[in-house]
């Protein structure tokens, strides 16, 4: 899970003058642990940018000093955060859905905070790593960037209690088993799915094959590079999912205004048709909007000069 990641792997520890916590306290990894890890992680970046020992001994104290400051302020929040996840992840029960939705909105500012350190830590690798090196830094930031943005939104799906069940929980064995045995008799007979469903897969697919080809022609349009093109379709593959988490949790209620289309169709009341396909329109109305919002982030993606080449086309699929 990336935020969780992003905390275990790049904080430090507190002070070793802190007291520590109590065993209710929850999860808390070591000093020495944390340190090795993020010095770890700064190695890597000091190889990917040909650093010499000198550079990367710098770029490697400024990743401990930053990520060591950035848990003792926040431990507090970040504590109770990990261990809940944790707990959950191994329980023996799938999460409760309110939890879940109570965590991510206590999480949410972490990615505000963690956006402004990692700005100030590139502004600080800026002055380390090699001038001929520095748009391959640019395109690093972009990704780390893009990967901020995707949990972003994915904290905003499970704020809303919209959270697939293996986001959060492991299964146990005996359910793995169950479910196993489950999958292999339904593969015997399957049911099959009944027209209205073929229908109402037909309608969404066809509406996520638009937004394919509107990120596909925006690439080509603004001549992204690699690490821009797949921040890209990062942003194409989340947008997809909560358009397809929307239509499935109201796919009946879709259902029951067809039906209602087709019966004022058939009497010719059109006043009743109407109010109808005003609420058919409130229905997929959040699904326009997700579109919008991945049209702006897109946007988002591009440098100065790649706005200014070419005019953006700011259409609906």
């Amino acid at each position: 899970m990336f935020l969780l990641m992003c905390i275990v792997m790049m904080i430090g520890q507190a002070p070793a003058d802190e007291p520590a916590p109590t065993a209710s306290g929850g999860f808390w990894p070591t000093e020495k642990m944390l340190e090795g890890i993020v010095s770890r992680m700064a190695d890597e970046k000091s190889v990917h940018f040909d650093l010499d020992a000198s550079q990367a001994k710098q770029l490697r104290q400024k990743f401990v000093d930053r990520w060591s400051r950035f848990a003792r302020d926040r431990r507090a929040v970040l504590q109770p955060l990990i261990t809940e996840y944790l707990e959950s992840h191994i329980a023996m029960t799938p999460p409760d859905s309110d939890a879940v939705a109570d965590w991510s909105k206590r999480a949410m500012p972490m990615i505000d905070d963690l956006e402004g350190e990692l700005t100030d830590l590139y502004a600080d690798m800026r002055a380390i790593v090699p001038v001929a090196k520095h748009p391959e830094l640019v395109r690093d930031a972009l990704k780390t960037t893009a990967g901020l943005e995707a949990f972003r939104g994915k904290l905003q799906l499970w704020s809303k209690g919209e959270i697939a069940e293996n986001e959060w929980w492991d299964l146990p064995p005996m359910e793995r088993r169950k479910r196993r045995n489950k999958k292999a008799k339904d593969a015997v007979a399957p049911e099959s799915p009944t027209e209205k469903e073929n229908q109402q897969k037909s309608r969404i697919d066809t509406e996520l094959d638009r937004w394919e080809q509107y990120t596909v022609d925006f690439i080509h349009r603004y001549g992204l590079d690699d690490a821009q093109t797949e921040s890209a379709r990062s942003i194409l593959r989340e947008c997809r999912q909560r358009a397809i988490a929307h239509e499935e949790r109201h796919r009946d209620r879709v259902v029951a205004l067809e039906k209602k289309i087709a019966e004022g169709a058939q009497t010719g009341d059109s006043n009743r048709n109407e109010q109808v396909q005003k609420e058919m329109r409130e229905v997929f109305g959040p699904i326009d909007a997700i579109f919008s919002e991945m049209q702006t982030r897109l946007q988002k993606l591009l440098t100065s000069a790649q706005s200014e080449a070419a005019e953006p086309t700011q259409t609906k699929p």
